[in-house]
Order: structure tokens, then sequence, then C-alpha cells
């Protein structure tokens, strides 16, 4: 019996076209999964929403494949996301700090001694949330692409 050679090459360009979009989607997904969870899980109080609206993510091309890259650009999502150890904070200038005392008043100080801050891992638990569904796509997607008659 003869073996069609030229069937199975289509066969195969397809299954590849199939694949490469099927990752390339669910790469997508996972990272808009990792946005909308840092938006509606943060795991603090958000004040005005901007440290979760600053998460972005991009899926990039490499060497091995593709990836899905989050960030966050605002100059204090690290201080959020992995704490801050005690230290102490001055003021500029030989000015002073105010901030709002136990008592409600304004109290004014040239320095204090922040007792430090507890890690979020917000944008951590992001990733492992969309790892996760990431991996449920793929398993789904794959199951689909196999599934061409040859």
């Amino acid at each position: 019996m003869p073996f069609d050679l030229s069937a199975l090459r289509s066969s195969h360009d397809e299954f590849l076209a199939r694949h490469d979009a099927m990752v390339s989607g669910a790469l997508y997904d996972a990272g808009n999964v990792a946005v909308a969870e840092t938006l509606l899980h943060p795991g603090f109080t958000p004040r005005t929403g901007g440290l979760q609206k600053a998460t972005k993510f991009k899926v990039l091309k490499t060497a091995g494949g593709k990836i899905v890259r989050l960030r966050n650009d605002k100059p204090y999502a690290g201080y959020v996301e992995e704490g801050t150890r005690p230290h102490r904070i001055v003021a500029k200038n030989g000015r002073a700090l105010r901030f709002l005392g136990r008592d409600g008043n304004y109290v004014f100080r040239r320095a204090v001694n922040h007792p430090g801050t507890r890690p979020y891992w917000f944008l951590n638990r992001a990733q492992i949330t969309a790892a996760a569904r990431l991996k449920s796509m793929l398993e789904a997607g794959m199951r689909r692409c196999s599934s061409v008659t040859y």
C-alpha cells in the first residue's frame, strides 16, 4: 500500500498552525487573567486603584518559544509586593514630615522610624492564578489540536 507523504506533511502543517494559534491565544488569556486578578483580588485595601491599574502583560517571543511577562511600572510596586524592613524616614531639606496622628490631628516630625510593611505578593499570586489557567487551557487546546484526522 503506497504511503501519501504529501498528505502527512499537509496534516502536520495544519497541526502546527493550530498549535501555534492555540498557544498564542492561551498566553494572551493567561495575561488577561493575571491583570484581572490584580484588579479583583489585590490582597490589600486599595487607596486609589492606581497600583492595580498599572499592571500590564506582554507576550514575548524567546529562543525557546513564547512567554508572558507581567509587570507593574509604579515605583512603589516592589515595596507593596515584597514588603519593607523597618527604616528611618527623614524630611528633605530640613523640612518636616506631616501625617495624621492617632488622635486625628496632624503631627509634624523631622524624622520617624517606620516599622516596615508586610509583603502582599499581589503580582506573584496573579502569576500563580494565571499559570493554573494557562495549564488547563493548554491541556484542552492540545486535545483539540491533536484531534485532526490524518
